[in-house]
């Protein structure tokens, strides 16, 4: 069971994790197919962007990252295909510039996606208002910001927090005619034969869905219209979970146990201190 704070996934990482992924790409793909420059801010090692996309990648794609190990990851992750992988500070007005004046010599229909990623910038006002600049100029823009309130736990690694009423706020900063979407967990079964060999099954083709949402994802400029909703199954390693589940309650009853026992120690201390500090 992959760690809830995994945020650099890999092909390796689980699967339904991957799946969480490639879903929200899926989400974009129309405007990344009718595009002739795609550029992914924040595309770390790419797992989920080569499943969506594999096969309708414009011929000019530019893949930026704020790590560089995670740029040479994504060049294996795509193979052979010809990538144009760019160190950028999505904080920095400069490297924001840089960008759209390479991404601009393409000269044709630009889609630009960034997920999971505002929420790990020191400042991300920049982002946004060059996100909208770009929009404005043609371009067709898929962004996401997760929904903190899900797991009602704070998660180290995002700088800000995000749920409905923070997401009310950037859209106040964004085009009126943006769409907004939001990407809910799935869960189901599947029967075939017996086989060793992978078996592909057909889906219901009518999901109802519920439940609270793990990302917003938002949509504006160019092809944002275009867009349709999207749904990625993927096969989960059922075994593995319970194990992780079973394993975290006993890890939660041993700690609520050492929680308790940590005070009585600290008691009998401060009982010990006190009878010293009298001799």
């Amino acid at each position: 069971m992959a760690d809830i704070w995994e945020e650099r996934i890999s092909p390796t990482s689980d699967a339904l994790l991957v799946g969480e992924h490639e879903a929200r790409y899926r989400f974009a793909r129309r405007a990344i197919e009718l595009a002739d420059v795609w550029c992914d801010l924040g595309c770390g090692t790419g797992a989920g962007s080569v499943r969506a996309l594999g096969d309708v990648l414009p011929a000019d794609v530019v893949l930026v990252d704020a790590d560089p190990e995670a740029l040479r990851a994504v060049g294996q992750t795509f193979g052979d295909r010809q990538l144009d992988r760019r160190e950028v500070d999505l904080t920095s007005p400069d490297d924001l510039e840089a960008l759209a004046e390479r991404l601009g010599r393409s000269g044709g229909a630009i889609t630009l996606t960034c997920f999971e990623v505002i929420e790990h910038l020191t400042d991300f006002v920049p982002l946004i208002e060059w996100l909208t600049a770009m929009a404005r100029s043609g371009a067709s823009v898929v962004i996401s910001v997760p929904n903190d309130v899900f797991t009602s736990v704070k998660n180290p690694f995002h700088l800000t927090m995000w749920g409905s009423s923070t997401v009310e706020e950037l859209r106040g900063l964004l085009p009126a005619d943006h769409v907004v979407a939001t990407q809910v967990a799935l869960a189901g079964s599947a029967v075939a034969p017996l086989s060793e060999a992978p078996c592909r099954v057909p889906i219901s083709d009518a999901v109802e869905l519920m439940g609270v949402p793990l990302q917003y994802l938002i949509a504006f400029g160019g092809h944002a219209a275009d867009l349709e909703p999207s749904a990625v199954v993927m096969s989960a390693d059922v075994v593995a979970q319970r194990v992780w589940e079973r394993q975290r309650e006993v890890d939660n009853q041993y700690y609520r146990w050492a929680a308790t026992r940590v005070q009585e120690l600290e008691a009998e201390l401060a009982e010990v201190r006190t009878e010293l500090g009298g001799r």
